[in-house]
């Protein structure tokens, strides 16, 4: 039976069966995960401005000079992601989601920290790239996510995703702004002459990293690895016709839907290629729509500043 039969069937049947209960406990480790890469992405946003006014010494004329420079900042770390997605995706493919997941939210807190530490512009350039390549979580946490459910509950399981993402995306800049230049800004908790004082962008950077350490540890408890995600998904077809939750099936479709499910339980998953993917006009649709929301939402998020700073 062709693949595509076996997915049009499972969207029919699920749409008629009572929807799946999500995992609850992954869900919400996923939710974390997403959440913490959302504000290992934004609260920098805010900040990077006021470090490369520091580290450069711009003034007057010169500041012109440092959105060119804060654009290349934050630029950086997407484009570490961009180059590194695809060899995360396909080692989460060989080896499991889980331990590419975990590995990507080490990458991220060793990041940050290393980003608040760094004394000179190329170094704050290099780290941020360098985070990006080593983040390779949030694209296998969403292969993850389409593991563990179905067509019956999927919509409401990648709503939380986006609705995380606006939260962490809100909350970061906040974070960022209200612990940046902490001996500037609260004089009587932090001395100039103190660890923070000295790297006064080091306070947000250390609180999002034990953010993410804290989630890496419960999700090196909670969070077990998947299945293949066909066999999972074909297998909960066959599962619900022979229970009978699905009426009008006969005996044909059930016993068809569960040779197909074995056999997707012993056929080991073959990664699509670039070339494949690329020809797909839904997936090209896709990829648009996610680059035309990044493209505006990190636009506003990295030219706000700038107008508060020059304002």
């Amino acid at each position: 039976m062709a693949r595509g039969s076996v997915e049009e069937r499972q969207r029919l049947l699920d749409s008629s069966a009572t929807p799946t209960p999500l995992p609850t406990a992954r869900v919400a480790i996923l939710m974390i995960v997403f959440f913490a890469d959302s504000i290992c992405l934004s609260f920098v946003l805010p900040i990077v401005p006021f470090m490369i006014k520091d580290f450069e010494g711009y003034s007057g004329a010169q500041e012109a000079r440092i959105g060119f420079l804060s654009g290349w900042v934050c630029a950086s770390y997407t484009l570490g992601q961009v180059l590194a997605a695809p060899f995360w995706g396909g080692l989460s493919d060989r080896i499991g989601r889980r331990p590419v997941i975990l590995a990507g939210m080490l990458g991220n807190a060793v990041g940050v920290t290393a980003f608040g530490l760094a004394p000179s512009l190329p170094i704050l350039i290099a780290v941020r790239f360098a985070q990006g390549l080593s983040s390779g979580n949030v694209p296998v946490a969403r292969s993850y996510m389409a593991d563990i459910t179905d067509s019956s509950n999927e919509a409401r399981a990648f709503a939380m995703i986006g609705a995380v993402f606006g939260l962490g995306g809100m909350l970061g800049p906040v974070l960022g702004g209200s612990l940046a230049l902490p001996a500037t800004q609260y004089p009587a908790t932090f001395a100039a002459t103190g660890l923070f004082g000295r790297f006064p962008f080091l306070l947000p950077c250390a609180v999002v990293a034990a953010f993410v350490l804290v989630d890496f540890v419960f999700a090196l408890v909670m969070l077990s690895e998947t299945g293949t995600e066909r066999a999972a998904k074909e297998g909960r077809v066959a599962g619900r016709e022979k229970e009978g939750r699905v009426a009008g099936t006969d005996a044909a479709v059930v016993a068809e839907a569960e040779a197909a499910a074995a056999a997707a339980a012993q056929a080991p998953l073959k990664p699509a290629t670039a070339a494949a993917l690329l020809s797909s006009r839904r997936f090209r649709v896709i990829c648009g729509v996610f680059f035309l929301f990044g493209l505006t939402f990190i636009a506003f998020q990295e030219v706000f500043p700038m107008y508060v700073l020059t304002y």
